[in-house]
């Protein structure tokens, strides 16, 4: 896919698709270079990165969430479930990156890449969210990619 005159290798890039806003450098400069660290966080933790560009790609995603936050208030109500959409996304291509694996995770990328970068084909978009958003709820409650919160002692009575 060619991007700002740089060629991506496929679609699976966090700023593959989506709109021409969205869209990254392509570059992805080394990581001594940067300076970036090495090892990853969330579940996996301690892996390495897969690709050093990972640093750079959320700088991107959150100039897209910004400069979507900013279109947001004068484009049809509707662009924001796609830019959330394509975030959402964006973000789970990272975390793979990081070394983040889950089979629910993967499908629920897939769906999210077909949906965005796939033929356009009519669906209910309400319930087709609402199933990801359900399925997503039981993956993190369900799984162990994510912390259980603490279990607070109940307070003193006063």
């Amino acid at each position: 896919m060619t991007t700002g005159g740089t060629t991506r290798e496929s679609a699976d890039e966090p700023d593959g698709g989506g709109p021409p806003e969205a869209a990254g450098t392509g570059t992805a400069p080394a990581a001594e270079a940067t300076g970036a660290d090495a090892t990853g966080g969330g579940a996996g933790r301690g892996t390495p990165y897969p690709d050093p560009s990972t640093d750079e790609e959320l700088l991107l995603l959150a100039a897209y969430l910004l400069s979507s936050g900013r279109g947001l208030l004068d484009e049809p109500q509707v662009y924001g479930t796609f830019r959330c959409v394509d975030a959402t996304r964006r973000v789970l291509v990272l975390l793979r990156r990081r070394g983040v694996g889950h089979e629910e995770l993967d499908r629920l990328h897939r769906e999210l890449e077909d949906f965005m970068c796939g033929p356009m084909t009519p669906r209910d978009l309400p319930v087709f969210l609402d199933d990801l958003c359900g399925r997503f709820t039981v993956l993190l409650r369900d799984s162990d990619l994510i912390a259980p919160a603490p279990v607070r002692a109940p307070a003193p009575a006063v």
